[in-house]
C-alpha cells in the first residue's frame, strides 16, 4: 500500500495526522506498514516526536452529478471521542458541571459518579477549553500532546495533569521532575528512589489511565 511517511511532531497523534491528509484515522493506524509502530506504541493517541507513520493515500470518491445545475456537497469531518477524568485532591469530581468549547461549538454537561466526562470533537481539533463554572476554573487542553509512558516527558505530562509537577515539560530528569516522581512513589507506597523505573512507570500508567 503506497503512502506518505510522516514524522511525528510534538502534540500530534494518529487522529490529527490522519486529518491532515484527509484519511480516516483507523485506516492509518491499521495500515500494515504501521505494524511495528502499533507494537511499540500500542495507543494511537500516544506517539513520540520522531516516530514514523505511514499514511496511505486517500481513495478518491466519485459522485455523479447532472451538468448545467448547481449542486451542494456536505463534507463530514471525522470525529473522535475525548475521555477525561476530573479529580480534586486525588478524589473524583462527581456530578461536576462543565462546559467544553472548541471553535464556535460548545458542549455542556455533568461528570459521572467517577468524575468522567466524554466529548465528541472533530479529529483535527488541536485544543479544547474546559470550564468548571461552579469552581470558576478554566483549562486549555492540548489534544494529543502526551508522550509514551516510558519517556521522561511522558512522566512529566501525566504528573503535571495530576497536579504533582509544575515544572517545564522538557523531557529532562531534573530536580523538579525527580521530586515529583518521589512524591508519586510515596503516595503509591513504592520504593522512594526518584528513579523513573519500570515499577513507577506501571503504577503511573495504571493511576493515570494509560
Amino acid at each position: 500500500m503506497a503512502g506518505t511517511t510522516h514524522e511525528v511532531k510534538p502534540g500530534e497523534c494518529i487522529a490529527t495526522i490522519a486529518a491532515q491528509y484527509g484519511v480516516p484515522w483507523k485506516t492509518v493506524w491499521e495500515a500494515p506498514e504501521n505494524a511495528a509502530l502499533r507494537k511499540t506504541r500500542k495507543d494511537p493517541n500516544v506517539l513520540a516526536p520522531g516516530d514514523k507513520v505511514t499514511v496511505p493515500k486517500a481513495k478518491p470518491r466519485q459522485s455523479p452529478i447532472e451538468t448545467g445545475k448547481a449542486h451542494r456537497f456536505v463534507i463530514h469531518r471525522e470525529r473522535i471521542k475525548v475521555h477525561l477524568r476530573l479529580t480534586a485532591n486525588r478524589e473524583p469530581l462527581k456530578d461536576e458541571p462543565y462546559r467544553i468549547e472548541f471553535g464556535e461549538h460548545e458542549i455542556e454537561g455533568k461528570t459521572s459518579g467517577e468524575g468522567m466526562l466524554e466529548a465528541e470533537v472533530p479529529s483535527d481539533q488541536k485544543d479544547l477549553v474546559l470550564t468548571l463554572p461552579r469552581r470558576q476554573q478554566t483549562y486549555t487542553l492540548v489534544l494529543g500532546d502526551i508522550d509514551p509512558i516510558d519517556t521522561i516527558r511522558g512522566a512529566q505530562t501525566r504528573l503535571h495533569n495530576l497536579g504533582l509537577y509544575r515544572g517545564e515539560l522538557d523531557g529532562e530528569l531534573g530536580d523538579e521532575t525527580t521530586a515529583a516522581i518521589e512524591f508519586f512513589q510515596r503516595i503509591q507506597k513504592l520504593g522512594v528512589t526518584g528513579k523513573y523505573d519500570a515499577a513507577t512507570q506501571k503504577a503511573l500508567a495504571e493511576f493515570y489511565g494509560f
